[in-house]
């Protein structure tokens, strides 16, 4: 969708990018499902470093994926506007 607003999983925020680069690879490592657009990336936001995936055109589309995740992602992740 060309210039509407697009969501994204985002897992885990962190003070530094060496904790957001460990939780992204143990959760590469615990779901070896993701890939693609569902691969979990790292985005600078102001000062912390958050673990993102997915990328949609609404809501929806990622708490079906979400529910498809373990119950720990599940209790702590936020569907967020992607600002990329």
């Amino acid at each position: 969708t060309s210039g509407g607003t697009t969501y994204a999983l985002q897992l885990g925020a962190f003070r530094s990018q060496e904790q957001a680069s460990k939780f992204r690879e143990d959760l590469i490592a615990q779901n070896k499902n993701l890939s693609g657009r569902l691969h979990p990336y790292i985005h600078k936001n102001g000062e912390l470093y958050v673990v993102r995936m997915g990328r949609a055109s609404n809501r929806e589309e990622l708490e079906k994926i979400l529910t498809k995740m373990d119950s720990k992602i599940q209790s702590s992740a936020m569907i967020v506007p992607n600002s990329r």
